[in-house]
């Protein structure tokens, strides 16, 4: 059966998907282009783009391709329900066809859009991508699972538009079989979403501790020096430097943080798998308080006693602690993709998890570079010291922070104090316990 991968269908024209279509035809690959509101399609047609044309119906999109066709889309998850109707009641595709999903869609839906495909003969890929708008232009890193016949098929033609890894390959992967490519990208969410608010957690911190803008934006630099450079806290220097009309626009930003909901399922997986990932947790409640409008206090409505020492913020590296901070967040997304794979039998490789991870993608940074080496060696811990300093310094909240400090000191400690939770399940519900070093369950004895 032969592909005819130097030109594609492509539904979805948001800002993300004109730009990755732009990223295909830069490199020799003709599209086709629809979205469900013409006037959208005509726009970006008018852009003249060489090597795209468009369609003004699905019909339309199926009939300018020749099968066995490559069919993207990068639409909402409720679209994705919606074309895929379309395309099987009304048989528009024929035996061969593969049909990806680009969005953030949950990898569980994915699951079952695989299965109703193929029962019909066709393929469906999910695939994550990750880089923003203008890492779909430039090169983003793309994250595609599923069957390997369509995988195969499909990776000479990402290969073209993805970014590069520190040795130059693309960073493009078979993550593995079925929703393995969504699942891995929602988990990519939650670091980010953890990451994100430990930067966070850092201006607040320093602004607190009477830190200027200035300041605030040479600590950043001096940062993105060091191992932990990388995309976010390029980005945030660029933020903190940014004025509108004379003021320091994120003087102006409302607060309230939102997200798409990836990384609550993240949260969400981590419980069903029973893997810990406490900062991204702790992330993901934060954004839900920041949108409470009963907890938007302003500075003459609410008084703090503050005590007023000489310590100075400065007295730990913050560097270390940071480094510290950011690998054990990597960690628990890294540990929560090993235990799905290890529950689905997906044929994850982490090794090549990390190295997409590495160009294009918005978690991308210098520690990724040893990052599963680092695991398996002290080096994981170096900076605890540090991060508690941090910790107990700070005024300011910082719960992903602590969350993430709570979890290394979990990490390397007997936790000999949890005896005392399966000791009380026991009394007030027989639930038994075992003793050090025997084998079989034990209840009860206890004094009355």
């Amino acid at each position: 059966m032969q592909y005819m991968t130097n030109k594609i269908g492509f539904i979805g024209l948001g800002v993300m998907g004109q730009n990755l279509v732009k990223n295909f035809a830069d490199k020799g690959i003709e599209v086709v282009v629809y979205n469900r509101t013409k006037e959208v399609t005509e726009s970006y047609l008018s852009e003249g783009v060489k090597g795209v044309s468009g369609a003004f119906s699905i019909e339309e999109l199926i009939d300018s391709l020749q099968g066995p066709r490559i069919i993207m889309m990068m639409v909402s998850s409720g679209g994705v329900d919606s074309i895929n109707t379309k395309l099987i009641t009304q048989k528009l595709l024929q035996k061969g066809d593969i049909v990806v999903d680009l969005g953030n869609s949950n990898w569980r839906l994915t699951t079952s859009r695989q299965k109703i495909f193929e029962k019909e003969g066709f393929h469906f890929v999910g695939c994550g991508v990750s880089g923003g708008s203008e890492g779909a232009l430039t090169g983003p890193s793309i994250m595609p699972g599923g069957d390997s016949y369509a995988l195969n098929e499909l990776l000479p033609l990402f290969e073209k538009v993805a970014a590069k890894d520190f040795s130059g390959r693309p960073c493009v992967t078979n993550v593995g079989t079925a929703s393995s490519g969504h699942f891995v990208k929602m988990v990519h969410n939650g670091i980010e979403y953890a990451i994100m608010q430990v930067i966070a957690e850092i201006y607040g911190h320093l602004t607190d501790n009477n830190y200027t803008k200035s300041e605030i934006v040479d600590v950043i630099d001096d940062l993105n020096k060091t191992k932990l450079q990388s995309y976010l806290l390029e980005i945030t220097s660029k933020i903190l430097q940014t004025k509108k009309d004379g003021n320091y626009l994120i003087n102006l930003i409302d607060p309230r943080a939102q997200g798409k909901g990836t990384g609550k399922w993240t949260v969400e997986a981590a419980l069903d798998l029973a893997v810990p990932v406490p900062s991204i947790a702790a992330s993901v409640f934060q954004r839900y308080i920041s949108t409470k409008n009963d907890f938007i206090k302003t500075s003459d409505e609410i008084e703090l006693v503050v005590t007023n020492d000489d310590t100075p913020v400065t007295t730990f590296d913050m560097t270390q602690a940071l480094e510290t901070i950011f690998r054990l967040i990597y960690l628990q997304g890294i540990e929560l993709i090993a235990q799905a794979d290890k529950e689905h039998d997906w044929g994850i490789d982490l090794r090549e998890v990390v190295r997409i991870w590495q160009g294009g993608c918005i978690i991308r940074s210098r520690l990724l570079e040893d990052i599963l080496d680092v695991f398996a060696s002290d080096e994981l811990f170096a900076g605890m010291k540090e991060a508690i300093s941090l910790s107990q310094q700070a005024f300011t909240p910082l719960p992903a922070i602590r969350a993430t400090l709570d979890y290394g000191l979990s990490l390397t400690s007997t936790l000999d104090e949890m005896a005392i939770i399966q000791a009380q399940r026991d009394y007030f519900g027989q639930h038994t316990y075992r003793i050090k070093g025997t084998q079989g369950d034990h209840t009860g004895g206890w004094t009355e």
